[in-house]
């Protein structure tokens, strides 16, 4: 909880952090399935990363894989991407019990471990089917970023369901003011990867970008122009 806590704040401790580390080592036998998924998700999120402590709390997270909640399985899979913790066992037992409790997940809990394994650029057609399927019937309450890390992460997997692209295209247009750069540039990047030339989406895209213009960084504006380019279209 300790780690947990300076997470959420932001604020890193090296000493305490390690401390914290030795001492989850000899006790992570005793942690319960949200120690573990917390723990982990602390140290990455605080770009901390003591291999020996993943690796303890990966082989933990192992054993304790059936008591995890959509949460806790989420952050379990956000945590390996943040590090680049590539732990093919570990990931498969996340998407297996993802797939099973997927009906339980938050729109967040979805996109967030949609972007983990495709940050990981790993491949779970199980999962990934159950990701789109869910992100689907939960649409309307996804927010704004959701529906662009949702959008980006099957970009990068390469796998193009249109029916889930049909559906972020029309919430993303609903919701675009509510997308900042990254979000706008990350959503015109996914729909050009995949090829998918949906018009509405690229004019509502344009607009909302014309006017936060000036908070575009580089890599933003690189991928706007790409995107526009990729698909032939002029604005």
């Amino acid at each position: 909880n300790t780690a947990w806590a300076f997470a959420t704040l932001a604020l890193l401790n090296p000493p305490l952090m390690a401390s914290i580390a030795a001492e989850a080592l000899k006790k992570i036998s005793a942690f319960n399935a949200q120690h573990v998924a917390n723990t982990a998700w602390a140290f990455a999120n605080l770009d901390c990363l003591h291999r020996p402590s993943m690796d303890s709390l990966a082989a933990e997270a192992l054993r304790k894989m059936g008591e995890m909640n959509p949460q806790g399985l989420a952050n379990l899979a956000w945590a390996c991407a943040r590090v680049v913790l590539f732990d093919g066992p570990l990931l498969d037992a996340i998407a297996a019990e993802a797939a099973k409790k997927i009906a339980e997940f938050q729109s967040q809990n979805i996109s967030n471990i949609a972007w983990a394994i495709a940050t990981l650029e790993y491949k779970i057609p199980p999962l990934i089917d159950a990701i789109a399927a869910e992100s689907r019937r939960k649409i309307s309450v996804m927010q704004c970023q959701d529906l662009a890390n949702t959008a980006w992460s099957f970009a990068r997997l390469a796998v193009l369901d249109a029916p889930l692209l049909g559906s972020i295209a029309d919430e993303a247009i609903a919701k675009i003011h509510g997308l900042d750069p990254l979000g706008l540039s990350n959503l015109a990047w996914a729909y050009a990867k995949l090829e998918v030339e949906h018009l509405p989406l690229f004019d509502a895209i344009s607009a909302a970008s014309l006017q936060l213009i000036p908070s575009f960084t580089a890599q933003n504006l690189a991928n706007i122009a790409w995107a526009l380019a990729k698909l032939g279209l002029v604005d």
